[in-house]
């Protein structure tokens, strides 16, 4: 009589195993799923917005070709990712993080602002690295990417404080430098590499978004295109930590408005923030794909 141990219980415990990862892959799937659904009627609203918007050729090739970058910056946050999981003491494939962050990022547009969070827990899971690992991974991109954030506030100080723009780059430049020197020296090259994935990546946001401002009819001096910039940021940021609005919608367009008061109408602030979200989602959209692409890869390398 076999009592818990020997060929049976192995095979049982095989075929336990197998189960639940196929319903983490299931789950996983669903809130993919749920994304794509979003973000297609995204596009399809801003479709009608984006026609009377009244674009010439240029200005949709434009749009296209940000969208592309926004695309491949997302790379950047799934190398974050990756190196959060590398100081955990975990080992992630760097194609196999780049696959996972871009199949859960597209969970962000559900309702709920936390379901990429749990889409990337359910696919980590199932490639066997620990529950524990994950949902620190999770806080920690969460601390340091507003961390991070919170760095660009010196790009808009003249909105607020009589100052001049180019002092207020300069205290940007320096803060980051220092920055990086600290988090290198305390926390480590991982940390170290995580910040600096989410400085470019920022500052890739702030530019595309100028562009989007640009396109919408907005005029920019040299250093005003800072200032805009760092709005951007400052608004991604408050609506990456508002609770329960997917993707940010409406809190970041809010905080444009506001913040851009002063240096265009409000017709092409909101144009502007119009394109910017298209940009955004058709980059989400991309990098999903490109990420389906790279797991086809991946499995057919591996057979």
């Amino acid at each position: 009589m076999n009592r818990g141990g020997g060929p049976i219980s192995e095979t049982r415990s095989i075929l336990s195993s197998a189960r639940s990862k196929r319903l983490l892959n299931l789950f996983g799937g669903l809130l993919s799923f749920a994304g794509l659904a979003a973000i297609s009627f995204k596009l399809w609203a801003y479709r009608g917005e984006l026609n009377a918007a009244g674009l010439s050729f240029v200005g949709y090739i434009s749009i296209a070709l940000a969208a592309v970058l926004s695309g491949a910056s997302n790379t950047l946050l799934a190398l974050a990712w990756r190196s959060f999981l590398l100081y955990l003491g975990e080992s992630p494939d760097r194609r196999w993080s780049i696959w996972a962050y871009s199949t859960s990022q597209v969970a962000k547009y559900v309702p709920g602002n936390i379901f990429h969070y749990t889409s990337r827990q359910v696919i980590g899971a199932a490639a066997g690295i620990r529950h524990g690992a994950l949902a620190k991974s999770a806080g920690l991109e969460l601390i340091v990417i507003s961390t991070t954030a919170v760095l660009f506030l010196p790009l808009v100080a003249p909105i607020f404080i009589t100052i001049f723009q180019f002092l207020g780059i300069m205290v940007f430049i320096f803060i980051s430098s220092i920055s990086l020197i600290v988090i290198n020296s305390y926390f480590g090259r991982c940390f170290a590499k995580a910040f600096i994935c989410y400085i470019v990546f920022l500052s890739l946001s702030g530019s595309i978004f100028i562009s989007a401002f640009i396109a919408a009819g907005g005029l920019l001096t040299a250093t005003e295109i800072f200032l805009v910039g760092g709005a951007y940021v400052l608004a991604w940021l408050l609506g990456l930590v508002t609770p329960g609005a997917p993707a940010g919608v409406g809190v970041r367009e809010a905080a444009l408005l506001y913040l851009l008061a002063g240096f265009a109408p409000p017709a092409v602030i909101l144009s502007a923030v119009v394109f910017g979200r298209v940009i955004t989602v058709a980059g989400d959209l991309l990098f999903y794909a490109c990420g389906q692409l790279l797991k086809r890869r991946l499995v057919s390398k591996s057979v």
